[in-house]
This record gives C-alpha cells, sequence and structure tokens, in this order.
C-alpha cells in the first residue's frame, strides 16, 4: 500500500488555512461513529439576577424576552434556555463547580468541560491542531485578591489568552509569510490544490461507494477554492476556511473580547480546534465601558445594593446576549466544507456561569443558554425554548448540562467528570435537551 508522504508537505506549505477540514481524511485511522457536533464552545460569565434575568413562557415556549435577554430573540430559534439548575453543593462565586462539577471541598481534582471533552476527542483519535483554544480577558485581570475563571485542568486553573493579536497568532501564525507577497501565496496554495486532488484520487480507490461519495463533496469544495483563488487578488480569496485581518490589541477588554470571537469562528472554519472559550473577566473584576454604561461588574453593578446597579446589570447582561447573539449568527451564516450545513449545524454554543444567583453568591439554581443549528444537537423550536427544572439537587443538577455538552461530542463515559459525590444514578444528561 502507497504511504502518503505528501501529508506533511501539504501541512507545512501553506495549506493549512485552506485545507484543515480535509486534511483528517487523510489520516489512517478507524471511522468514527457520527456525533450530533463536532464542535463546541464556552461562553463564560458571572452570575446575574435570576429574577430580572428569566425570560417568561408558556410551558416551554418562550412568550417575551426581559430586558437582559431581548437580543437573544434574534436567535430564538436556535436556543434553549435551562434554569433552576442546583450544584450538588452551592459555594460562592468562583467556585470551579461553574463548568466541573467539583465544589471547592474536592477542586485538586476539578478539571472543566472543555478539557474533559478535548481529552475524550483525543482519545478517539481526533487531532487538530489546537486541542484546546482558551481567550477572554482573566489573565489581564488577574489580581492580588485572587481572582477565579472556570478553566481549570486537575485543580490548576488555566487563564486564557487576553491578547486578541497573541490569540491570532497562536491559531494563524503571522498570516502571510515574511517576504512573501499575497500573489505568490496565492499561486503556492494553488499548486497545492493540485496535489490534493491528486491525493484524493489515489484514496477514493480505497473507499467504498459512501466514503467516495462523501470525498467527492470533498473534491467540489476544494474545486471551488481553487475558483475563488483564480479569481482573486489575495491569498485566500473568500473561503470560509481564511484569517481574518490581524487584530490590534485595545485598552478595552470587552473590545477585545469581541476580536476573540471572531478568531475563533475563524479557527472553527479551519479545523483548527474543536474546543474553545471565552472568559469574561473573573469573578473579581471585569471592567465595563460601555457607551453610557461604565463602571465594574462584580462590585459596582452586582454588589451596589441598590436598584440602580440592578438596572446597570442587566443592560450589561443584554450586552453580553448581544455578543453572544452575534457569534451565534456568525456561525450560522459559514458554509461546512464538506456541504454539511452551516458551522452552526455542527457546534454546540453554551452560556455558562460560576453561579447562578450573583446577589445571594450561592449555585442554588444555576442557568445556561445553549445553541445549536436547528438540525442540530439540541431539541429547538421557533419561538426558543425555556426549560426550568423542579430545582432538586443532582436530578436537576447543573452538572447534568455540562454532560449534554459531552454527549453532543461524542464523549459519553461520563464516570471521571464532576462531583464524585453526584449519584451515579443522576451522571447522566437532562433529558429533553437533545433532539
Amino acid at each position: 500500500m502507497r504511504n502518503f508522504n505528501r501529508r506533511n508537505f501539504m501541512r507545512g506549505a501553506g495549506a493549512g488555512l485552506l485545507f484543515a477540514p480535509f486534511l483528517s481524511m487523510l489520516e489512517d485511522r478507524p471511522a468514527k461513529a457520527a456525533t450530533k457536533a463536532k464542535r463546541l464552545l464556552l461562553f463564560c460569565t458571572m452570575g446575574t439576577h435570576p429574577t430580572m434575568w428569566a425570560p417568561t413562557a408558556s410551558g416551554e415556549t418562550i412568550t417575551a424576552f426581559s430586558t437582559a435577554t431581548m437580543p437573544l430573540a434574534e436567535i430564538r430559534q436556535n436556543i434553549v434556555i435551562v434554569d433552576n439548575c442546583p450544584a450538588h453543593a452551592s459555594e460562592g462565586h468562583g467556585s470551579l463547580q461553574g463548568l466541573s462539577g467539583r465544589s471547592f471541598s474536592t477542586s485538586y481534582m476539578a478539571t472543566s468541560v472543555d478539557q474533559f471533552v478535548s481529552d475524550g476527542l483525543k482519545a478517539q483519535g481526533v487531532k487538530t491542531p489546537l486541542p484546546v483554544l482558551l481567550v477572554g480577558d482573566g489573565t489581564t485581570l488577574k489580581n492580588p485578591d485572587g481572582g477565579k475563571v472556570q478553566f481549570v485542568r486537575n485543580g490548576t486553573l488555566l487563564f486564557p489568552t487576553g491578547s486578541p493579536k497573541t490569540a491570532y497568532t497562536t491559531v494563524f501564525g503571522n498570516g502571510v509569510p515574511a517576504g512573501m507577497s499575497t500573489d505568490k501565496l496565492k499561486t503556492r496554495r494553488l499548486g497545492v490544490t493540485t496535489l490534493l486532488q491528486d491525493e484524493i484520487s489515489e484514496i477514493e480507490k480505497r473507499l467504498g461507494s459512501a466514503e467516495r461519495a462523501r470525498m467527492e463533496l470533498h473534491r467540489q469544495a476544494i474545486q471551488q477554492i481553487e475558483l475563488r483563488l483564480g479569481m482573486t487578488g489575495g491569498g485566500g480569496g473568500t473561503s470560509a476556511c481564511g484569517a481574518q485581518p490581524m487584530p490590534v490589541d485595545s485598552t478595552s477588554v470587552l473590545t477585545n473580547d469581541h476580536l476573540h470571537l471572531d478568531t475563533i469562528v475563524s479557527a472553527f472554519a479551519c479545523d483548527i480546534t474543536r474546543v474553545a472559550g471565552i472568559h469574561y473577566g473573573n469573578d473579581q473584576v471585569l471592567p465595563v465601558d460601555l457607551p453610557n454604561l461604565t463602571g465594574n461588574q462584580h462590585s459596582d453593578f452586582i454588589h451596589s445594593g441598590d436598584q440602580d446597579g440592578y438596572q446597570r446589570l442587566m443592560k450589561f447582561e443584554a450586552w453580553l446576549a448581544g455578543e453572544f447573539a452575534y457569534v451565534v449568527k456568525k456561525l450560522a451564516s459559514i458554509p461546512e466544507a464538506d456541504g454539511s450545513g452551516t458551522l452552526l449545524d455542527n457546534t454546540v454554543v453554551a452560556w455558562c456561569r460560576d453561579m447562578g444567583d450573583a446577589l445571594a453568591h450561592n449555585q442554588d439554581s444555576m442557568r445556561f443558554v445553549l445553541a445549536s443549528g436547528t438540525n442540530g444537537y439540541l431539541k429547538t423550536s421557533p419561538q426558543g425554548r425555556y426549560i426550568k427544572r423542579g430545582g432538586v439537587k443532582d436530578v436537576d443538577g447543573h452538572e447534568r448540562v455540562l454532560l449534554n455538552l459531552c454527549e453532543a461530542m461524542g464523549v459519553t463515559n461520563y464516570s471521571s467528570f464532576g462531583d464524585p459525590q453526584v449519584p451515579a444514578a443522576n451522571k447522566k444528561p437532562l433529558d429533553g435537551i437533545a433532539a
């Protein structure tokens, strides 16, 4: 059997941005069972004011969004809101339970769901250049008060990359290599398409009819990329898999967070990573510098102790909801390279928090906003779904929603995830979430 040595050439010949979605086809490994999603994005914030935040619903159908959630109306057909999910043990803000299910008492073993899913994918043979991409402003805001983030591995906090430029170069390198014009890079990549077409012809001889049909979709996508490369003067044309211009770091952490969202979407489109997370501030501080809304989310909004502070918190929550809707709509606008719908159809986006009630500092009522394509993992509804659980510890536990995220990604051995004190009967995803 011929050894496909040109694989290594293609990986290093400037093909990464164009062909990352196809390169896994060249790996000699057994086919894996299909899953409902192949990407996970965690959108992580602090807790909120539960009664002011919650939408209203008739049964599970959302009838009206609150001021805090109004921007989610733009993507209502893609979302499932899950509310009133208590953690196994209720603790203050910064508890590692938010993404790991583990309380402070067992935090030395805590591993967040992003790391758990990434490890599960690697065990299945899913290989990407970046196992996990973690961005946000947790690092730049680290302070003597011990501000915490929710990303954690074996009890060690994983502070995300704060600089959009650094995150971009981690994903894409420096874009066009030094000393190479975009036209020269285009010509080089066109040469790589020819090599890849040759590889496909040889691989097809080894495949059955179903696999050949799927490979033909890849061939057609490559031909479309060739056409766009030939028609444009830039080094990547209008291909969905391409790096946006390198971002410029801002002094505003919220501006930087918005730039991070664009990098995440591009990394997903190029199959550079399957798991990503963005963290808005840490549990001690997040400076807000929006038009007509300024202050520290933690001390000025959550702990202001007055209605004015709570109203400002709701305005900021609406801004966060707008960012969540932005990234969901952007994922929905980009087609998959293999023709299987849009990026959103194969992605689960989860808005997660470190606590449910920020004012009371507890995890008695955790809440999530989940999003996917209407043909994706979630059981969606045109008006949007709002599921208010019964609030019974473990039975309605927030850890079970984290297991829904694992299930969506095809990682279904849950025994080592979360709090070991949760009864085995409840170590399973919540019913009614998945389609």
